[in-house]
């Protein structure tokens, strides 16, 4: 990525502020996951009720199906910033009257709002940078986020630590602040259109700074990455992705709903605000291992098979939990045997997080990305609307540990899918380079 700079000066500037917007966006959403179902339920907050926020999480996904149409009339960095600033706004009522029914709006409206914001990300990253520094970027992009989240989510878990649930309520509606911060630090992308190239986004990311655009290299950004012009649902490559993609994501999903209840309850493994921080952090740790291993030597492609090692990591914890569930492990001793496989987990959700976005990158091509994306993302948020509403009936039907082990069983069939092939779903081969490139 030092590399790219010292050829391009032009992104340097435009790489710190989406640092900055990045960072500060992301202490307020990973405090808000890693600690708001904890807080709710302790607070009273029913199996269902958790699959409930949990589905409104992911229908996040399900309405960013309409971010093209919204991009069409609108650019698409003012479109971001109004969605984090929607988002920040929905925490306030926690300060007012910190109780469970405004636990649950605020974390609906940031997990809502802000992950339709996240899914116009890669199209921005696509704008703004040249192709060449997509996997560097946002590899680093997501350890700067990591890394915020590592030292805030530890700090406020160990501060909340004893503290009467109101005032963990409140503290979770202060994050507002960070979400405020966010908006501000994207305002030199608030102009930022998909439709730009890469000459362009060197403009977009330049000119509002007073600096040249024909930084070298940046003529090159729109360049194709995938077979252009080809319909999402008619590649049949993408679709057993979103085959493989559901039935992994389903698993995550089960595994989000009874994560609160393993953690917080006394039957359970009776953990506290201060235990679940440090977990959570060190989650943030062993996700930027796995970002800055990307950044160095991460390759993505259009390939399924470079996802069963991401899935399979994921399961690890799952199935850890499962043992410990069945043992009856509980208090300090559970916290430390959850580690290991927390670690586990999170170098595979790293590594899945960044192909999440570019594997879909790469199948799209020049000026499809949001429709990929948009048909990814409402593939998820159709399964993360129903999945969590099942996975609340089965935890509060058949118990903890048979959720967890559906948990574990659908993201282990995820990756055997990853490792399937169906007839015409092949990797395509490469187009030779053009004039004056390299291969």
């Amino acid at each position: 990525m030092l590399t790219t700079f010292r050829a391009e000066p032009a992104l340097r500037p435009v790489f710190l502020a989406d640092a900055a917007a990045n960072a500060a966006w992301a202490v307020m959403l990973a405090v808000l996951t890693a600690l708001g179902l904890v807080v709710g339920r302790k607070a009273g907050a029913d199996a269902m009720l958790l699959g409930a926020a949990v589905s409104v999480n992911y229908a996040s996904a399900l309405f960013s199906g309409w971010l093209p149409l919204l991009c069409r009339r609108w650019p698409l960095g003012g479109v971001m910033m109004a969605l984090r600033l929607l988002a920040s706004l929905s925490l306030l009522p926690m300060l007012v009257a910190p109780s469970l029914p405004t636990l649950m709006i605020g974390y609906a409206g940031v997990l809502l709002l802000g992950g339709i914001s996240d899914a116009a990300y890669p199209a921005l990253l696509n704008v703004v940078y040249p192709n060449a520094a997509h996997t560097r970027v946002m590899s680093l992009i997501f350890t700067v986020r990591a890394l915020a989240a590592f030292l805030f989510t530890m700090l406020i878990g160990w501060l909340l630590t004893g503290r009467p649930l109101d005032v963990a309520i409140r503290a979770l509606g202060g994050l507002c602040v960070f979400g405020f911060l966010a908006v501000a630090a994207m305002w030199r992308f608030r102009g930022v259109r998909e439709e730009a190239t890469g000459e362009d986004a060197g403009a977009s990311g330049a000119q509002d700074a007073g600096e040249e655009s024909d930084a070298p290299g940046t003529q090159d950004a729109g360049e194709d990455t995938g077979a252009p012009g080809e319909a999402p649902l008619r590649n049949r490559a993408f679709l057993w992705y979103l085959v493989a993609l559901t039935f992994f994501g389903s698993g995550g999903i089960v595994g989000t709903v009874a994560w609160p209840v393993m953690v917080a309850d006394a039957d359970a493994f009776a953990l506290t605000f201060g235990q679940v921080g440090v977990l959570s952090a060190l989650m943030s740790v062993a996700q930027m291992g796995a970002y800055l291993y990307m950044s160095r030597h991460g390759r993505v492609g259009d390939e399924n098979r470079q996802l069963i090692l991401p899935y399979a990591l994921t399961a690890v914890n799952m199935l850890i939990s499962l043992l410990l569930l069945a043992l009856g492990v509980r208090g300090g001793l559970a916290f430390l045997l959850l580690l290991p496989g927390l670690i586990v987990t999170n170098i595979g959700y790293g590594l899945q997080a960044v192909y999440f976005y570019l594997v879909v990158n790469a199948m799209a091509g020049r000026g499809a990305v949001l429709r990929y994306q948009a048909v990814q993302n409402v593939a998820v948020g159709v399964r993360g609307v129903l999945v969590p509403l099942a996975a609340g009936w089965l935890l509060g039907a058949a118990g903890l540990i048979p959720t967890v082990a559906a948990a574990a069983a659908l993201m282990l069939l995820g990756a055997v899918l990853a490792w399937a092939r169906l007839p015409g779903t092949e990797r395509r081969p490469p187009r030779p380079p053009r004039d004056g490139q390299t291969a």
